[in-house]
């Protein structure tokens, strides 16, 4: 992470090339995980790791 903050052109055209949605997420994309997980709706939820990449990990 510590590379792709220094270099954010290069990360981000990497990044894109990478991810099957094809573009960075953005603040807005993981809000609604986190609502979630911060909410009581999430209070039977315990132990879980919700990875949220764009789909970087199916390849």
């Amino acid at each position: 992470m510590t590379f792709c903050a220094t270099i954010p052109t290069w990360c981000a055209i990497i990044g894109k090339r990478e991810l099957l949605q094809n573009r960075i997420g953005s603040v807005d994309d993981l809000a609604g995980s986190v609502v979630y997980f911060a909410s009581d709706a999430a209070s039977f939820t315990t132990g879980e790791i919700l990875t949220i990449d764009g789909g970087m990990t199916l390849r």
